[in-house]
């Protein structure tokens, strides 16, 4: 956290320093950098998550294949298929 209070002070020192006609720009940058930072998040959030649905459909299917279910059986309350 002293980290972010430092890297924080050093942004408020260089916006102090920056010429008031820089502000828009540099409010855009920072804009882009968020929005960049949300994207990468996100995308991590996406991957983990297809992850853990990978590995939960392969310990299904080695389980599947250890009770000898049949491929693409779907019914499986015990009476005939329709």
């Amino acid at each position: 956290m002293a980290k972010y209070n430092y890297t924080n002070n050093k942004v408020n020192d260089f916006i102090d320093k920056l010429p008031e006609s820089s502000w828009d720009s540099f409010k855009a940058i920072i804009q882009k950098g968020q929005l960049v930072a949300k994207t990468s998040v996100q995308l991590a959030l996406n991957t983990a998550d297809r992850t853990a649905r990978t590995i939960s459909m392969a310990v299904v299917m080695r389980q599947a294949s250890w009770l000898g279910i049949p491929k693409g059986h779907a019914d499986h309350s015990g009476g005939p298929s329709l």
